[in-house]
């Protein structure tokens, strides 16, 4: 899949889509994410976990989850 159809794609997914580098940094959010959050994919990038969504957060236990 050529990196146009990938964009495609995750902007029309209509669930809210975060990406999170190693350092829970945000690299990347869909447009249902930014409806849900109420930022730009733009103004969140870079910020981390934490900051988007509060430190004892359920998304941060999730993540922490996944992680393992």
């Amino acid at each position: 899949m050529s990196g146009m159809d990938w964009q495609a794609v995750w902007q029309a997914t209509p669930f809210p889509g975060l990406i999170f580098d190693s350092e829970d940094r945000l690299i990347e959010a869909n447009g249902a994410a930014e409806s849900f959050i109420g930022l730009s994919a733009r103004a969140l990038a870079g910020r981390s976990l934490e900051t988007v969504f509060g430190a004892a957060s359920r998304v941060a236990d999730l993540v922490g989850q996944v992680r393992g």
